[in-house]
């Protein structure tokens, strides 16, 4: 999700994630709308004060450089599933 579909989801999101962030709402807006750049370091915030529904990858393009480690998780992304046996039937 991007960020600024993230903050205007739910009323005084922006304020709390701000708040959470240490900065201004309207710096928050600017982020959101690439009008201001998120380094690095604010970018993890962002993805961990929004549990994860803005991710690191939301926030910048050129993050395959940034965090290489991520380009992996991605590249062959395995399911970690367990087989289920059959279900019994019940007579």
């Amino acid at each position: 999700m991007d960020l600024k579909k993230y903050i205007s989801a739910e009323r005084g999101r922006a304020k709390s994630l701000a708040a959470h962030l240490g900065i201004s709402p309207s710096f928050l807006s600017q982020i959101a709308a690439g009008t201001a750049p998120a380094s690095p370091s604010r970018c993890l915030e962002i993805e961990k004060g929004t549990g994860g529904q803005v991710t690191r990858k939301d926030l910048r393009e050129d993050w395959r450089e940034i965090w290489p480690e991520l380009k992996q998780s991605n590249a062959n992304p395995q399911r970690a599933t367990t087989p289920r046996k059959p279900a019994k039937e019940v007579a």
